[in-house]
């Protein structure tokens, strides 16, 4: 009898988690048209030594998330791994990869999905200030049509890089 509970408990669970929808964007793609931003390569974050959070934009409004922590050395092997296309290979079809943005005067919003477990992905609106075409600092980030914003200071610094993956993917639309 426990067993029996606690199998029709697990199904239940399992069941629940299962019918989870992904979030939406609150915005989707849209052309960049402006100048405030360079779009000719990535932002990085900086981390030391080493590269943090990159983040690659294009003119369509797509937002490309590269990856965190790289090393000198494993920036070096992303970028040949951009160049020979296995990059994008390997996040076409990866929705926490993807994205959009948008830039109005001088503040930029973008937004794109997380997941923990692969199996739900979270939107996430993060929105900040440029500084200027080459740098711009996020200041806050939050779910996606929740309330509760978080606070934070990340100044990200453009690198030029040619030719960037492409922006193609399923998700953003």
């Amino acid at each position: 009898m426990k067993l029996t509970k606690y199998i029709i408990t697990l199904l239940l669970i399992l069941f629940v988690f299962g019918c989870m929808k992904d979030d939406k964007l609150a915005f989707y793609q849209s052309s960049y048209t402006g100048n405030q931003l360079r779009i000719d390569g990535f932002y990085y974050q900086q981390c030391d030594k080493d590269y943090c959070t990159i983040y690659c934009f294009y003119r369509n409004g797509v937002l490309l998330y590269l990856g965190n922590y790289f090393t000198p050395d494993e920036l070096t092997n992303l970028k040949s791994t951009i160049i020979d296309g296995s990059f994008y290979n390997s996040v076409k079809d990866k929705k926490d990869n993807w994205g959009s943005f948008k830039i109005t005067n001088s503040n930029i919003e973008f937004q794109k999905w997380e997941s923990a477990t692969k199996k739900h992905y979270t939107a996430y609106d993060y929105s900040g200030d440029i500084i200027n075409d080459t740098t711009f600092t996020i200041t806050r980030y939050m779910r996606v049509n929740k309330t509760g914003m978080t606070k934070v200071e990340q100044t990200y610094v453009f690198m030029k890089f040619s030719p960037k993956p492409d922006s193609t993917n399923s998700f953003v639309k």
